[in-house]
């Protein structure tokens, strides 16, 4: 699971857990694998956007939602 906690901090956690209220988990689509890497990778880009959130421009679901995340594929589909 790749959740994003308050003041848009992402994190990566292989096991499940609880989420609360101001965190937001990013579930892969059915049949989508998301392994360590992945996780780890889609938290770094998260990580890089961070700046544009705070106390008063909190990352909810809207805003994700409506943020475009550009990643680079190779022909095989696998992220670079």
């Amino acid at each position: 699971i790749v959740s994003i906690g308050v003041g848009g901090h992402a994190f990566y956690q292989s096991e499940s857990g609880a989420i609360f209220t101001r965190v937001k988990a990013l579930v892969p689509k059915e049949n989508t694998k998301l392994n360590q890497h992945t996780g780890m990778f889609i938290v770094t880009v998260l990580q890089l956007e961070k700046i544009k959130y705070s106390y008063g421009r909190v990352l909810d679901e809207t805003r994700l939602s409506n943020t475009l995340y550009l990643i680079s594929f190779h022909v095989s589909n696998s992220i670079l």
